[in-house]
């Protein structure tokens, strides 16, 4: 069911997926890490979707998002690992967290939530797209932070 969100009700995770920072791999423990300024030269912007999905059903797909209205438009890192955060904020409340971290799931606690957010302003500083997954009960809670350039945005967003 590619773009369809799925409705549906065990454990809960997080999938946030920071595979890459700047196709370097993930950092981990690098509290001298800089975020890039590639975001900049890239002149990109993000698109911000919240959307709900049972077991069984797959996340959508960029075009099918593309197509839709976005939550808001972003336009700098920070606000991006801001928005994300406050979103699995919201749905983690006092439950056990799990993310995926070289292809591992791993625990992860309270304490690390800022970790998870200082990976996603590294990844959304290198012009990149995350998606995150907060699972709880047979219901997924996808987040999606889509990268636009100008001409890939069918919008007209602009930043105020």
């Amino acid at each position: 069911m590619r773009g369809a969100v799925c409705a549906g009700a065990d454990d809960l995770w997080a999938a946030s997926d920071v595979s890459g920072v700047c196709g370097a791999g993930v950092v981990k423990g690098h509290d001298d890490t800089l975020p890039s300024d590639e975001w900049q030269y890239t002149v990109v912007h993000w698109h911000v979707y919240d959307e709900y999905r049972g077991n069984g059903c797959g996340p959508s797909d960029p075009a099918y998002r593309a197509r839709r209205r976005p939550r808001a438009a972003l336009f700098d890192p920070w606000a991006v690992a801001g928005w994300l955060d406050k979103g699995i904020r919201l749905h983690v409340r006092h439950r056990d967290l799990y993310a995926k971290v070289d292809g591992v799931w791993m625990p992860i606690s309270a304490a690390d939530l800022g970790e998870v957010r200082r990976l996603h302003m590294l990844t959304a500083s290198c012009g990149e797209s995350i998606h995150t997954d907060v699972y709880f009960n047979g219901l997924h809670h996808d987040l999606f932070a889509d990268a636009m350039t100008a001409k890939q945005c069918t919008r007209d967003c602009r930043q105020s």
